[in-house]
């Protein structure tokens, strides 16, 4: 879009991509009339629900925001949109993220949030290609119809093959009910 304001944000733990690869990113942005804006971050989090903690962001400008909800984004941003999405994918697809907690380390898939407005889509990178364009193609439909009032996760349910939507508050509830539930059973 045309502004000397970004359009695109992506904010990413430290070492996760080489200097070579974020200038590929902006020149490629670029040729969709795009602006991108990376920023590296510190890798330690504290307490937090691992979900709402994403690896990796990628965020829309307000402008980007209010023309897609407007219908008003052209087809060049669009799919320049959907190309930064598939690099991503391709770039972290099947390649784990390492969780040191309670001096224990984990192996998990990038959680990687795409975010327009209050809508947090969470890009499934551990599904095969054809169900992360399926994905996508869905999350920019629900990116479209909703402007939710709460912040909203939609995700891909692997397990029902389906696009699931939860508020903040329904997965706060549901992970302290999940801890009720341990805790009830541990006594």
């Amino acid at each position: 879009m045309k502004s000397d304001k970004p359009d695109i944000g992506i904010v990413y733990y430290k070492n996760c991509f080489e200097g070579a690869e974020l200038t590929e990113l902006e020149t490629e942005m670029a040729a969709h009339g795009l602006k991108l804006m990376p920023y590296e971050r510190s890798s330690y989090i504290c307490a937090s629900i691992d979900f709402f903690v994403p690896f990796l962001q990628i965020l829309l400008s307000p402008d980007m925001v209010k023309a897609l909800s407007q219908g008003l984004l052209t087809n060049a941003v669009s799919d320049g949109i959907k190309v930064l999405l598939k690099r991503i994918y391709n770039k972290f697809h099947k390649k784990p993220a390492f969780k040191i907690q309670g001096g224990n380390i984990s192996e998990e898939s990038a959680n990687i949030h795409f975010v327009v407005g209050n809508n947090h889509l969470v890009l499934p990178v551990d599904v095969d290609k054809e169900k992360f364009e399926y994905a996508v193609d869905k999350f920019m439909v629900a990116a479209t119809d909703s402007a939710p009032t709460e912040i909203t996760y939609i995700f891909f349910s692997e397990k029902d093959n389906t696009i699931l939507s939860k508020t903040e508050n329904a997965i706060i509830q549901e992970e302290y009910d999940k801890y009720k539930r341990k805790k009830s059973q541990e006594i």
